[in-house]
């Protein structure tokens, strides 16, 4: 007898629904925003990649500007914001709905940054590097930064 699903998806196998494959070097990470209508991809080849995970195509041209390879990523909660962290020291936070980055690099750690976590409010972002430190950071307010005049 064959248990089924009740949760509306199919059982799981060992062969993949789909492949996401766009990429120019190697995955390092991957994330669902918060409501599920968007997957996040990030790696080698130092960008950020949206996917539609309906269509399985990409959303939008890859979003780029660490120079290095990037380590790992995360969705803020509230699905405003994604933060990458990257090889090249820095964390960058990106605005999903326009593909801007928000705001400058977030800099201040001395070696490669491998995570990124976003409080449960999403109002502090924690990233932790290869240097031994945990930093926290205050994100900026999308909706903040949209109606400011530097």
């Amino acid at each position: 007898m064959v248990a089924q699903c009740r949760c509306g998806t199919p059982p799981p196998t060992s062969q993949p629904a789909r492949l996401l494959d766009g990429h120019r070097g190697s995955i390092s990470s991957v994330a669902f925003s918060p409501d599920g209508s968007l997957i996040a991809t990030a790696g080698d080849d130092r960008s950020l990649q949206l996917w539609d995970p309906a269509t399985y195509q990409p959303v939008g041209k890859p979003m780029t500007g660490h120079a290095d390879a990037v380590a790992a990523l995360a969705f803020s909660p509230d699905g405003a914001l994604i933060a990458t962290a990257s090889n090249d020291h820095t964390v960058r936070l990106w605005d999903p709905t326009t593909h801007q980055p928000v705001g400058e690099p977030l800099i201040g750690h001395h070696d490669a940054v491998t995570a990124v976590a976003f409080s449960p409010d999403s109002s502090v972002l924690a990233t932790a590097s290869v240097d031994r430190t945990v930093r926290l950071w205050v994100p900026p307010a999308v909706n903040s930064l949209a109606g400011s005049q530097g």
